[in-house]
């Protein structure tokens, strides 16, 4: 067997592994090849006289007539010059045309790994050198939203670092951001290709020095199993690290909130379609809430601090209240948690801090000598008992029966509500067979099967019959997320045409619409259907991701504010609070909402409520002393256990 190949067959064998090994393996070859074409050079004339060769009588060594075949190689245009002998032409010309060679193949080594460099760094696969940035895993509709989010909390930062691992190829994830973000301010975004369950490729984003890590839900079947697997690549990465690394998620499932918090003990898991559901359901009752939300969401405009609470130390809540310049208190964080509106008579402890709502938290704090002069409650108008409501739901998906549940335990006892889908009606009931949303204790509901994008279809079950109508989407149910927008605006209109039909006035003229949009972009086409509210879903989360990321405290406070069984946001008419049409002032607005154990955030102006530009007329944290009249029509925004 050992005679099976030839020495020949051998040796190239071994030349070609060396040769294709690396770079330096070539470049190493290419010299030894240089250097016996100068030996063969050099022996071929070592016995033609230094006169023929163009040496002086003085330079007849073995030294100079290496020099003369390194210089043959070396340069092409030196060979010109001998003409003293045949040997000596022949010899300077071969070697010439072998250096030529030598060349040619060193110059298309460097050109190939340059080209190969290049194509690494285009796809993505260099690893990346930074500290204290936050990294994103994953890709889809929400990136943008999260890295627009990042971009705002390190406005105040002079750079600021996020890292991007997604299997999505690099140049088309660094030109859908450019396409959505006009300015990156002081962020500097680095996008690499990989997979993020992979913890080779995990490591491009230098986990271990990082500060925050973000994992976004894909759009499969398996996203929740892909976030677990994600969750322990990370783990296994950050075990090493001397400080813990502040992970938050979105999970599609609850069920699955668990299994994330083994993978990563003390991440943050946020049960995305839950929320959404929550937020439409508030919003349907309450038109006009989302733009409050968008606000305490966003890094924009005012936002939920911590501020130092020791100035406090000994008071009690209600005379905190007051006493907060620049922005409004709302509740306690200390070691037994989150405390949002707290009893009046509260004592403000020393391991506590002071949730407040503010534009600025370096200039929001407490002034424990500051003199108010609280004016004097007057409202028109006091608190009535709620009636049965009639809710409509267009839209079928797998979030309905969650969102039954949660209309039970808003609307008021006798209320009806309607759910109509594309299904029949024998599919809906197997559908709701497989997680049946009752008993419920204040709603009874139908489904009924329609065309939401016919006019005679939804002309046939009465939408204005009803005071509220929720327009889902059905993103997930056979439909992408421009598909789905695009079947909700849809339908938006033909309710528009509907509500025209009736001539806004008598029946329906009092129904209010509230749809979910999936795309941020497609936010100015919502508001030209007249809706009376909507909710941008991915946009929504992926606020709450970003805030999260940066706070993980945060996330204690949103759970009671979205969960009907705590402290919520609600838009009650101006009535309760002062007399409309007479001047006042939001403290006086604040003290009125006190006495009804809430807290005022701010106010909404009715007459802008269609207005995008304006926040839909909603202001928060206003001048606390500063005059302020509204009308009847116009609404305060409030915290409250209702």
């Amino acid at each position: 067997m050992r005679n099976r190949f030839s020495f020949r067959q051998r040796a190239q064998y071994r030349l070609d592994n060396l040769i294709t090994r690396s770079p330096f393996s070539q470049i190493l070859a290419l010299a030894v090849i240089s250097g016996l074409i100068v030996v063969i050079g050099t022996l071929t004339i070592a016995m033609s006289p230094a006169e023929r060769m163009g040496l002086s009588p003085g330079q007849d060594t073995l030294l100079h007539r290496v020099w003369w075949s390194f210089t043959r190689l070396m340069d092409p245009g030196t060979f010109v010059g001998d003409t003293g002998s045949l040997l000596v032409a022949i010899t300077g010309i071969t070697v010439t045309l072998g250096g030529i060679l030598v060349f040619s193949l060193l110059i298309g080594i460097l050109s190939s790994k340059i080209g190969e460099k290049l194509d690494e760094l285009k796809q993505g696969k260099s690893p990346v050198i930074e500290e204290e940035h936050t990294i994103i895993l994953g890709s889809g509709e929400k990136l943008p939203s999260v890295v627009r989010e990042l971009i705002e909390a390190n406005a105040n930062l002079s750079r600021g670092v996020v890292a991007i691992l997604s299997e999505v190829d690099k140049e088309d994830m660094e030109q859908s951001l450019v396409d959505r973000i006009d300015d990156m301010k002081t962020t500097f975004v680095v996008c690499r290709t990989g997979i993020p369950t992979d913890i080779d490729e995990l490591r491009k984003v230098n986990v271990r020095e990082a500060r925050s890590l973000i994992v976004l839900a894909d759009e499969g079947e398996d996203s929740d199993v892909n976030t677990v697997k994600t969750l322990l690549a990370v783990a296994n990465l950050s075990a090493s690290r001397s400080a813990p690394l502040h992970v938050v998620c979105e999970m599609t499932d609850r069920r699955y909130g668990s299994i994330a918090e083994a993978a990563y003990p003390g991440l943050k898991w946020i049960p995305a379609r839950e929320i959404v559901v929550r937020l439409m359901v508030q919003i349907a009752r309450q038109n006009g809430l989302s733009a409050v939300y968008s606000e305490l969401l966003s890094f924009r405009g005012n936002e939920l601090y911590l501020i130092d609470a020791s100035p406090a130390h000994g008071m009690t809540f209600s005379e905190v209240v007051h006493r907060v310049e620049e922005g409004i208190a709302l509740g306690l964080v200390g070691p037994d948690g989150v405390e949002i509106n707290p009893p009046a008579d509260r004592v403000i402890s020393k391991k506590e801090s002071l949730i407040v709502l503010t534009a600025d938290d370096d200039t929001c704090r407490i002034d424990p000598s500051l003199e108010v002069d609280l004016p004097a409650v007057e409202s028109a108008l006091e608190h009535q008992d709620a009636r049965p409501e009639k809710t409509l739901v267009l839209g079928l998906n797998r979030d309905v029966p969650f969102m039954l549940r949660q209309l039970d335990s808003y609307l008021p006892e006798g209320s009806q509500v309607v759910v109509a889908g594309h299904l029949p009606a024998s599919a809906w009931e197997r559908t709701i067979s497989e997680r049946p949303p009752g008993p419920f204790r204040n709603i009874s509901f139908r489904y009924e099967t329609v065309d939401r994008t016919s006019m005679s279809g939804l002309e046939a079950i009465d939408p204005l019959g009803f005071d509220h109508i929720v327009v889902l989407s059905r993103q997930g149910e056979g439909l992408g997320g421009e598909a789905a927008d695009a079947e909700c605006i849809v339908c938006l209109l033909v309710l528009r045409q509907i509500r025209e039909k009736a001539g806004h006035s008598g029946k329906g003229s009092s129904s209010s619409i509230v749809s979910e949009i999936r795309d941020p972009r497609n936010k100015r086409l919502a508001s030209v259907a007249r809706v009376n509210d909507f909710i941008v879903s991915n946009e929504i989360i992926s606020m709450i991701l970003a805030q999260v990321s940066e706070e993980p405290w945060l996330l204690d406070i949103y759970s009671e504010l979205f969960d009907p069984r705590g402290c919520e946001i609600y838009l009650r008419d101006s009535s309760l609070y002062l007399i409309p049409g007479r001047p006042s002032s939001f403290r006086a607005v604040m003290q009125a909402a006190h006495l009804r154990n809430e807290l005022a955030l701010g106010y909404r102006v009715a007459a802008l409520h269609m207005d995008l530009d304006r926040n839909f007329g909603i202001t928060l944290n206003p001048r606390k002393d500063e005059p302020l009249e509204l009308c009847a029509a116009d609404q305060i925004v409030v915290i409250a256990r209702d």
